[in-house]
Parts: structure tokens; C-alpha cells; sequence
């Protein structure tokens, strides 16, 4: 090239192109095919001569009428009284219309057609005579399969004109704080920006609260999943030890508190809790709580014929008449699942655990779907004793099944 330099264009295509965050980083290397464009302009500023009498005007004036009915250029940005004579898209994306501003402001007049590079010259669309040449320089950047084009003008410090090759890593970088930083904004505007403290809640009967630090941390090195299960557990040892059926719903935030005890302190937020427990009713159990006392009272009976001293045909002392009604009020246990939504899922489930449940040998005689508030329970049942509830509890949940044990 006669009076450019190539590495020179480079370099400054390179520095345009990686100043942008989101541009891949490119190199001199990268940088192909530069070359001179030629645009075709109208000098507006030019004064045109008189027209000849009855002539209809000189062929400048006709050229100029033309090019304005034409080429629908815009007007000329002021201090630059020149005119777009192309209408050729040679450079997409840019549209004529942009790369005719550019070159206008940026393009400089040559006295003769430089060498040394490839030249091309944009069609004019008023004809060759009048015209106002102005020259830029080009370069097109590869990366990979991607391509693009840009214009640059021939002064050195000119600035570039075109499209830069994205980076995608960077853009989704870019998406994904953008995302982030929406997901916080909108989090602040709905929750108001106030921290009114812990929500009161209700305390499931039998449980110990335990205090917020402690919740605190236990939760905060563990993963959502360990925080789940740990909060999952702690529900299902309240509801074991809770003396009665009856398991005490969820209070609404304006509610106080349900104390525990007064030196246990106040129940901190739950982490995850499951929702609207409500209370489950069992049917009726009379055959195998009969079947319990006659049980219990012929082990009594036995006993007490057994115990030296004892008289044949005695009247029943205290210990042994209180032994049988002992035998009757103990509690028999049970295994019943989280509230369910639909009943659907509540017979999936209910008919799972009756095929791992209901076998030869086991006391559970029954796998019942119970309405539950607006939810369903699916509940197995009777276990004669915790520990035999418990087991089985163990062997469901590593089958992935999560039952409490609870007591009626």
C-alpha cells in the first residue's frame, strides 16, 4: 500500500474491536483483506453555474434534482454540505445510510486512486459528471467461522465503523448477573425492604424448640437438601412423641406464640416446614385392641399363678386387676406420610406401601387414604409398639418413602 501501513490498520481495528467487555479478543493475525472504498457524494456547498436560457438547467443541476429525487438521502450533517449519490448496500449490517454519514465527516479526497490494496468504488446513482469522491479505508476480522466488516478513515485516530464479533461466554456472563441483579431488585421492591423479625408460629405438641442461633448453624453450612432433611426429621420426632392423634396446624402470623415451657425461648422462623398437617382420623380399632387385652390379661393371669404363694382360685389382687386396664390404655402406633395434595398421589403411595407393608408376619393389617383438611394422609397401621414403628419407618425411608410414627 502506497502511503498505509497494514500492520498499522491492524492495529487500530484491534484496539477498536477488544475495547468493548463483551468482544472476543482478537489479534493483529485476525485482521484480512484491507483495502480502499471509494463513496460518490454531491458538494452541496458548490455553487452552480447559471443556467443557459430556456436550457432547463446545466447537467450539474439536473444531476443534483436527480440525486434528490433518487436517492432519498438525508440532509447532510451541518459543516459537512455533502450528499449521498449511492444507494448500494455493500457493507451489511451497516445500511447506506450510515456508512453515507461516516464517510461524509471521515473520508478525505484523493488526487488520484491509491494503490498498493484492493479499491472498490460504490456505484454513483446520478451518473459520473459532478461528483465528490471521498475515500475510506476497510478491513474484514475473522474469528473462526465468524466474519465481519468494518470502515475506517484513512487519518490516523480516526474512528471505526462497524460490527464488533461477540464473545458469548461473556455475554451470558453479562445475562446472568443482569438476571441476578433483577431477581434482588425485585425481591426488595416486593418485600418492601422491612424486617419485622421471626414469624410467630405454633409448636407441634411434645416438641422442643430449639433456639434461632442453633437453627442458624445447623442450616448455614449445609446445602438446601441437608436443610430439608434435617427440618423433615425434627418434624417427624415431634410428631412421635406428641401424646395424643391430634397434631396442631400451622398459626396464621398474627398469633402469639405457643409456648413450650417458660424457660425455653421463643420458636425461631422454620426453615421448611411441611403445610396444614391438620388432623388425621383413624377408623376404629376395636378387634385388634381386644385382641391386645385378652392378650395382656392371660400374660397377667399367667403371672400371677406363676408367683410363689399364690392361692388357686383368689380373688384378684389391685396390681392384678390395674394389669389388663394398663394393657388396654397403652397406645398403639401408627406410620402416616406428609400431607399429600391430591388423591391421586395419596392411592400411588397408599398402594406402595401396602405392597411393602401388608406381608405375612406383620402386625399392620391396613394402608388407609385419609382426608386431611384440604390435603390426604396416607396412613399404615396398627404397630403394637414403638420400636416396631420405628423400624419399619427406617426401612420405608431408605426406599425413599418419609412416614412419622405417630399415636393413637
Amino acid at each position: 500500500m502506497n502511503d498505509l501501513s497494514a500492520a498499522d490498520i491492524a492495529a487500530r481495528v484491534v484496539a477498536w474491536h477488544n475495547r468493548h467487555p463483551l468482544a472476543r479478543r482478537l489479534r493483529a493475525a485476525d485482521v484480512f483483506s484491507v483495502g480502499h472504498v471509494a463513496l460518490p457524494f454531491l458538494d452541496l456547498a458548490a455553487a452552480p453555474p447559471e443556467p443557459a436560457a430556456g436550457g432547463g438547467g446545466s447537467l450539474r443541476e439536473r444531476a443534483m434534482a436527480r440525486a434528490r429525487e433518487a436517492t432519498g438521502a438525508p440532509a447532510p450533517a451541518p459543516g459537512t454540505p455533502l450528499q449521498a449519490a449511492f444507494r448500494d448496500d455493500f457493507i451489511p449490517p451497516l445500511s447506506p445510510a450510515e456508512v453515507a454519514v461516516f464517510g461524509a465527516r471521515h473520508g478525505i479526497e484523493r488526487p488520484h486512486e491509491p494503490g498498493g490494496a484492493p479499491v472498490r468504488r460504490v456505484p454513483s446513482q446520478v451518473g459520473s459528471s459532478g461528483l465528490a469522491w471521498r475515500w475510506l479505508l476497510t478491513a474484514e476480522l475473522r474469528a473462526g467461522s465468524a466474519r465481519t466488516r468494518v470502515l475506517l478513515g484513512p487519518v490516523p485516530g480516526a474512528p471505526v465503523l462497524g460490527r464488533r464479533l461477540w464473545s458469548l461466554p461473556r455475554v451470558g456472563a453479562l445475562a446472568a448477573l443482569g438476571g441476578a441483579a433483577v431477581a434482588l431488585v425485585l425481591a426488595m421492591v416486593l418485600g418492601g425492604g422491612r424486617d419485622d423479625g421471626p414469624a410467630p408460629v405454633a409448636v407441634l405438641p411434645g416438641a422442643v424448640v430449639q433456639p434461632a442461633a442453633a437453627v442458624a448453624s445447623m442450616a448455614a453450612p449445609a446445602s438446601a437438601a441437608a436443610v430439608a432433611s434435617a427440618v423433615a426429621s425434627a418434624v417427624a420426632s415431634a410428631a412421635a412423641s406428641a401424646p395424643t392423634a391430634a397434631v396442631a396446624a400451622a398459626a396464621s402470623a398474627a398469633s402469639p406464640v405457643s409456648p413450650v415451657s417458660p424457660a425455653l425461648p421463643a420458636a425461631s422462623r422454620p426453615i421448611d416446614v411441611e403445610p396444614r398437617l391438620g388432623k388425621i382420623d383413624l377408623p376404629p380399632i376395636g378387634g385388634f385392641v381386644d385382641a391386645r387385652r385378652r392378650q395382656a390379661a392371660a400374660a397377667a393371669a399367667s403371672a400371677a399363678s406363676a408367683a410363689p404363694g399364690a392361692v388357686p382360685n383368689a380373688p384378684p389382687s389391685a396390681a392384678t386387676a390395674a394389669a389388663p386396664a394398663a394393657a388396654a390404655s397403652a397406645p398403639v402406633f401408627a406410620l402416616a406420610t406428609p400431607a399429600l395434595r391430591t388423591r391421586a398421589e395419596s392411592q400411588q403411595i397408599a398402594e406402595a406401601l401396602t405392597a411393602l407393608l401388608v406381608v405375612p408376619g406383620s402386625t399392620v393389617k391396613r394402608v388407609d387414604v385419609l382426608p386431611t383438611g384440604d390435603d390426604f394422609r396416607v396412613v399404615a397401621w396398627p404397630y403394637a409398639g414403638r420400636t416396631e414403628a420405628q423400624q419399619a419407618q427406617a426401612r420405608l425411608l431408605a426406599r425413599g418413602h418419609r412416614l412419622q410414627v405417630i399415636s393413637f
